[in-house]
């Protein structure tokens, strides 16, 4: 059985992982550097098994590393984050035959278990404004994920900063709470509050000038990534599109009234 402990994460086989998700037949999603697995264990807990795909070879297991290393540094768990439920890091010894001589390979199976959100992720629901969540669930929605950055930031020893937030990175449970997920970039501050760090895996809509053009980095490159996907949520992403360019003040009037409308059609 695949329990969620409250300090220490449980390692689990990928014998274990094949059966639960059926040989990874229970797709969820996919991306780059994952792919996202339905499991259920015999006791029908359900769970989300991350998967870290093998083409970087041997530097792959950096990136479930880092999450593990992040997510065990939070004293406590906030309902606005996701929480692990255990991980695993295994060589496998692989005989392969190459110009008619036999060699041993050593691929890495690295995965992460999550707890199973059931309503996907944030990016799936906000297409536009005119449809989707009313603003009720957007405005709450809004608000427990300030509240989930807040305690990365604020709440604990060393404050974190995430990297990498987005709708898709959004998580929604049955009841539509919200919970940041994918710690893979995300880093911890030391004594500086600001540093410089090479280019990595991203999505440059949600990347703050400082960084595409300097390389820094501090807390604020989390704060200008949640207010993209405040007006995202507020307004919809065929409006975000169009506020390149555009004054401070005409934007804030264009959601205003995007908002407006919403509201009234509700």
């Amino acid at each position: 059985m695949l329990k969620r402990p409250s300090k220490v994460l449980k390692e689990i086989p990928y014998k274990l992982l094949k059966t639960i998700t059926g040989d990874f037949s229970n797709l969820l999603g996919s991306g780059t550097l994952r792919t996202v697995f339905k499991g259920v264990d015999d006791n029908g807990q359900v769970t989300a098994v991350k998967i870290f795909n093998d083409y970087l070879g041997g530097q792959i297991v950096m990136q479930p590393q880092n999450e593990i290393r992040i997510t065990m540094g939070f004293e406590v768990e906030h309902e606005n984050i996701i929480q692990p439920v255990g991980y695993c890091i295994e060589y496998e010894e692989v005989a392969v035959q190459y110009n008619e001589k036999m060699y041993i390979s050593c691929p890495i199976h690295a995965a992460l278990c999550l707890e199973y959100m059931e309503n996907g992720s944030l990016r799936e629901h906000i297409s536009d404004a005119s449809e989707g969540l009313d603003w009720i669930i957007r405005y709450k929605i809004i608000k427990r994920i300030c509240d989930g950055l807040r305690y990365l930031h604020e709440r604990l020893h060393s404050p974190v900063l995430h990297l990498n937030l987005k709708p898709s990175n959004i998580l929604l449970d049955e009841n539509m709470i919200p919970k940041i997920s994918d710690f893979s970039l995300s880093t911890r501050l030391g004594e500086e509050d600001t540093r410089r760090i090479e280019p990595n895996v991203g999505t440059l809509t949600y990347m703050p000038p400082e960084f595409i053009n300097k390389l820094v980095i501090s807390m604020e490159f989390d704060i200008f990534s949640l207010g993209v996907i405040i007006i995202e949520t507020v307004a919809g992403f065929s409006i975000y599109k169009l506020l390149h360019d555009m004054p401070y003040e005409e934007i804030i009037e264009l959601v205003r009234n995007q908002l407006s409308r919403n509201i009234i059609n509700r």
